[in-house]
């Protein structure tokens, strides 16, 4: 989720792309109807997530994420987003 090079998502947030909340709704609401609607689920052979493996995943996403977006606090970051 690479929003600003300089300053982290939380900070930068949706506002800049207006396009951008509605593809992130369209693909969640996708991947919801095909994981949890049984004829498509079995059409393309995907099983339900429990909680606990949504939770994994969000989890995961933010381990992946957040060591990118903390860097951009520094001052290096702050000096980029003067240039």
């Amino acid at each position: 989720m690479a929003r600003s090079p300089a300053g982290p998502f939380w900070e930068t947030g949706l506002r800049g792309n207006k396009l951008l909340p509605p593809i992130l709704a369209a693909a969640l609401a996708t991947l919801a109807v095909f994981l949890y609607l049984p004829p498509l689920a079995s059409v393309m052979a995907f099983a339900p997530l429990s909680a606990r493996q949504i939770a994994i995943a969000v989890g995961l996403a933010l381990v992946c994420t957040m060591p990118l977006e903390l860097t951009k606090l520094g001052p290096v970051a702050e000096e980029a987003g003067q240039e």
